[in-house]
């Protein structure tokens, strides 16, 4: 199949949090099922909440030509979900970026932030012309925001809120796309 057929979809697990830690550091330990005392707390009064997330993108959206800003859904709560598209040409090759699947993960908000800043620089011009790029920043807002249906004390964080790997009803985003009614466990 032809790659410009096709569109790549891309975890940023790793890749954004690497463009996260490298651009600033913050001390987190938000990984796989949640922080605990083993792996100290999340210092979530230093990171991006919803709200702040989308004046962000509001701010990108009217500075940046090349950036089309969407809301593509909403969450169980309600919070949209939304979408920064980078298109230039439809038959160029496609990249996916999906970010904070997981609400506990939230360096790789962070890193798309910092990623979507950057493409609107001159600096990324030849990119932008010979691929597509779209990027959802925070997949998982309710679990982001700890705004959830089920108890949140085996989370520990220090801040404003609990980050939760599991969207509001529990249900793991990541590993169930195709199921709309098993929860985490």
């Amino acid at each position: 199949m032809n790659l410009k057929k096709k569109v790549l979809a891309v975890s940023l697990s790793s890749l954004m949090t690497l463009s996260a830690v490298t651009a600033f550091s913050l001390p987190v330990g938000a990984v796989g099922n949640g922080p605990s005392a083993g792996n100290g707390q999340v210092t979530t009064s230093n990171l991006h909440t919803y709200e702040s997330l989308v004046s962000y993108l509001e701010t990108q959206d009217a500075k940046q030509e090349r950036l089309a800003l969407e809301v593509i859904g909403e969450t169980v709560k309600g919070r949209d979900i939304y979408l920064a598209k980078y298109i230039s040409n439809p038959k160029n090759p496609t990249i996916l970026f999906l970010t904070q699947q997981h609400g506990n993960e939230q360096l790789t908000t962070e890193g798309a932030l910092e990623f979507i800043k950057h493409l609107g620089t001159n600096k990324t011009k030849g990119i932008l012309e010979n691929v597509n790029i779209l990027i959802i920043p925070m997949l998982n807002a309710d679990g982001a925001m700890g705004d959830v249906n089920f108890p949140l004390d085996d989370y520990l964080a220090k801040g404003d809120r609990h980050l939760t790997r599991a969207n509001a009803n529990g249900i793991d985003l990541n590993r169930e796309h195709d199921k709309k009614l098993i929860p985490c466990k």
